[in-house]
Order: C-alpha cells, then structure tokens, then sequence
C-alpha cells in the first residue's frame, strides 16, 4: 500500500516520542535489583531486553545515518509516497505486534545481539536506559532528515544479511517496531506478580 512519505515519517516520529514516555515513566527510577530481576533463568530480564534494543540500535541508527548521508551527496530529492519493498513488508509483518499487542510469532534472536550471548559492560539501570532515551532522539533526528530524500531509493542494510538492503522507509519501521515489540516485553516484566517492589 502507498502512503505519504511525509505522514509515515511524522507517525514513526510520535511513535518514537511515545516509546520514550514509556521508558521514562516506567523505568527511569528502577533499581539494578529490579533491572536485573528475571522470573526465571531461562527469561529475560529488564536489563536483557534494554541491552538488545540497544545493541540492535547501536548497529541500524549509524547504518541509517550513512545511508541518508549518501543519498544527500548523490543529490537525492524527497519522494511524496512511499511503498515497502516484498521483503522489508514481510520482515515489518513478522515484528509487529497484533491487535491485542502481542507478538504474532517467536524469533530467533541472532548471537550477535543476544544479551545472553552478549552481557552488557555496564548492567547499572541508569545507564541501560539512559542509552536507550539517547538513541531515541537520535533516532527521532534521523526520521527528520530522512523528511529530506528518498525513503524508496535509500538503501540500508539488514543486520542478520548484510548483503540485503531494505528501502529506507523499511529499515525505519522494522527498527522502530522492533523496539516497541521489546518494551511490552519489558511492560509484561515490570508488572509481572512476581517483581521486586525495590
């Protein structure tokens, strides 16, 4: 489906400034014991879930950045519409969540940017979410320069396959939807029974 480029790129903008009101009401003033808190061995803890949305951040948000960079030497000029790619519909179907904001399929999570496979040097909350709340705006900086080129013609490569470059437009709602997959994951720990008061 077409849309206006200008619309999708205002809508990821709030979307993004939505995702940060969440981390700052919910998780701004949590401790490291309740970070670091996991139901069991085997699940993920607050800390776990920043660490991989950072991670992941970390490689598309500079990728992004390059890609937009490029497109503005090359002269590149704003598209009013935009229309995902095959591939980068699909990868943004499988990451979104459903109606009722649950996750339409279990992924795999690539070593490289497990938190498991990956431990995080610094697990401190304060520094977890800081680096969380910073790439947001440097994200939401991104979406309004990619306002000034063509978010069909760029291309960014996918992290899994780095062979594989998806249409700018793509890569910047495969990552925010991403993000946002990961903190219900963090709201369904927050409030989990189970969670450590302090």
């Amino acid at each position: 489906m077409e849309v206006t480029s200008t619309d999708l790129l205002q809508e990821l903008h709030k979307f993004t400034r939505r995702l940060s009101e969440v981390i700052e009401h919910d998780f701004l003033s949590l401790s490291d014991r309740q970070i670091q808190w996991q139901e069991t061995p085997e699940t993920w803890s607050i800390a776990h879930c920043l660490h991989h949305i950072n991670m992941a951040s970390a490689y598309y948000y500079p990728n992004i950045n390059q890609g937009i960079k490029q497109a503005k030497a090359a002269g590149q000029k704003p598209r009013p519409t935009f229309k995902s790619g095959w591939f980068g519909q699909k990868l943004i179907e499988n990451i979104q969540l459903d109606s009722n904001h649950q996750p339409k399929r279990k992924l795999r999570v690539p070593s490289t940017f497990s938190p498991i496979d990956q431990p995080a040097p610094n697990n401190s909350a304060q520094a977890l979410v800081t680096t969380y709340l910073n790439d947001n705006k440097f994200f939401m900086q991104l979406l309004e320069e990619a306002q000034t080129v063509n978010i069909k013609k760029t291309r960014v490569a996918i992290a899994i396959l780095k062979f594989i470059k998806l249409r700018l437009g793509d890569i910047l709602q495969f990552t925010l939807y991403h993000n946002e997959r990961h903190i219900v994951q963090l709201l369904r720990i927050r409030y989990h029974p189970k969670f450590p008061k302090s």
